[in-house]
């Protein structure tokens, strides 16, 4: 009889608390660690696009995975190394042959031979191990269209031609911040909200253009024409500017604290990074003390501001 009794009492205690399983984690459904893990992808991507960090990351990765020793190598670059057209640094826009469809043209000229199977192959090949350069590639402009992009921008914009060329070629280490900071929005993407999505925003604009990622910038578009169907939806306009304050203090103390170590960029990114989590505290506070006034203060200068874009 005792052992019965000993045998239901483990027996409701095992379906009341073990079953229960509270000293389990469940990750992907737990705001706190999602929200770490995005914060992380937040902070790799700004440290990924440093211009020290990146330009020491892209040199490693041409110097192991750039090699042109192939046949096929030789017939895209021919044109280069006849004319030495663009030099280092822009020959990838300017021979014609660094295109996906220029490259294609140059191996079906050299090797007639061949099916258009391992033209594509070799062509692919090719441009993936350019990917890896500090220049860059983009395998999408023919050699005019650059230089009419390039020339709208500068005249435009008036930004430095030498920030147009990075701003229109993408290399691997652009490639891995704009995953990374893709990623990292992904992973709260149940809970993303006006704020959220103003912070991505801000952050990525500013990251992506000191950075030069055209990727990253085209990411941050699709964000930005999401905040716009926010605030169509009806959320306030104090997301959006609490959102944006935040995502462009953090990204711009971040990228400045870390020019400033340019000699030893590990521990600029470091103490980049407390400066950056630093000013997200002091802010989330400030912004805790004024958000109701501050919200106020818009209904009062502005009663129907929000009625100026059909959110009502």
């Amino acid at each position: 009889m005792p052992l019965e009794y000993n045998n239901e009492y483990l027996e409701t205690l095992s379906t009341s608390y073990i079953d229960k399983d509270i000293y389990s984690v469940d990750v992907e459904d737990n705001v706190y660690y999602k929200r770490l893990a995005s914060d992380a992808c937040d902070y790799l991507t700004m440290a990924l696009s440093t211009p020290t960090l990146e330009s020491n990351l892209s040199n490693h990765l041409a110097a192991n995975f750039n090699k042109n020793s192939r046949y096929w190598d030789k017939a895209i670059d021919r044109k280069y190394l006849e004319t030495h057209i663009g030099g280092s640094q822009l020959h990838h826009n300017l021979d014609g042959s660094h295109t996906f469809p220029g490259a294609l043209e140059a191996l079906r000229r050299e090797f007639p031979e061949d099916s258009e199977f391992q033209n594509m192959l070799h062509a692919f090949d090719h441009l993936s191990r350019d990917l890896t350069t500090p220049s860059g590639i983009n395998p999408f402009l023919a050699p005019d269209q650059f230089n009419a992009a390039k020339d709208y921008l500068h005249q435009t914009f008036d930004i430095p031609n030498s920030h147009i060329n990075d701003l229109l070629n993408l290399n691997a280490t652009e490639l891995f911040g704009a995953v990374i900071c893709t990623a990292g929005i992904l992973l709260e993407f149940k809970e993303i909200n006006l704020n959220k999505l103003s912070q991505f925003a801000s952050r990525f604009s500013l990251t992506g253009y000191v950075a030069g990622n055209p990727l990253m910038i085209v990411i941050v578009t699709l964000a930005l024409a999401r905040v716009c169907h926010c605030l169509w939806n009806g959320e306030k306009i104090i997301d959006l500017v609490e959102g944006s304050t935040r995502g462009a203090l953090t990204a711009g103390a971040f990228l400045l604290t870390a020019a400033k170590f340019a000699a030893s960029i590990y521990m600029g990114v470091a103490v980049a990074a407390v400066v950056s989590v630093s000013l997200t505290y002091l802010h989330r506070r400030i912004f805790s003390f004024i958000r109701e006034d501050f919200d106020t203060l818009l209904h009062n200068q502005f009663p129907n501001y929000q009625s100026y874009i059909n959110i009502i």
